[in-house]
């Protein structure tokens, strides 16, 4: 008997600390902040880049429910920002993106600041098709605010670069030169060897 007693009285005090700790209910979400992100923080003129804006409760976790952001430019004539979040670059220097949510009355604003970057400089880098069929580098990853111009060396055996979406041209079947592509945009390529399908490569400018 004492010992029944002795138990209710213990998973009585448990449970009146699992609710004193909120271990068994979670509290209502509270919309609390914005928080605005994009995987690059500059742009260059003439090119865009994709913003996002996550309304979030007071624990961190995001808010459901919210509406789509208002966006604005501190400064549009550097960058501009449209109705979906993607900054354009107008001319070199610095604008604060603003996403404005208001949810239950409540309105709170994230911000990112961005750098526009002119495209007068590019940054060069190489790869090498190599007569051992094979793209050194086989991927290239570049982190860079400016335009990028991939150098491809041709050894004595001829290959291509042939890539495998739209955007790029490619580089017909060449040996013992260089040839070289300009990326003035951020993203991935991917490409082959159209004479040895083996041969593959990957450019990622972030």
């Amino acid at each position: 008997m004492y010992r029944c007693i002795l138990g209710r009285i213990a998973v009585g005090i448990v449970t009146m600390a699992m609710f004193a700790c909120g271990g068994t209910t979670d509290p209502t979400p509270v919309f609390s902040a914005v928080v605005v992100s994009s995987v690059w923080h500059s742009v260059i003129v003439g090119s865009s880049i994709p913003l996002t804006a996550i309304a979030k409760d007071q624990n961190g976790a995001t808010f459901s429910g919210a509406p789509a952001p208002t966006w604005t430019s501190s400064n549009e004539t550097a960058a501009t920002v449209n109705a979906s979040g993607v900054v354009t670059g107008v001319a070199e220097g610095t604008s604060t993106i603003s996403a404005s949510v208001t949810a239950g009355g409540v309105t709170h604003v994230g911000t990112l600041q961005i750098l526009v970057v002119s495209d007068t400089n590019p940054v060069t880098y190489h790869v090498t098709a190599t007569t051992g069929q094979a793209f050194t580098p086989e991927t290239l990853a570049v982190h860079s605010n400016r335009p990028v111009t991939v150098t491809w060396t041709f050894q004595s055996l001829a290959h291509t670069v042939t890539w495998d979406s739209a955007g790029v041209a490619d580089i017909p079947a060449t040996a013992n030169a260089q040839v070289s592509r300009k990326f003035t945009n951020f993203g991935v390529w991917s490409y082959h060897c159209s004479i040895h399908p083996n041969m593959t490569g990957t450019i990622v400018v972030f």
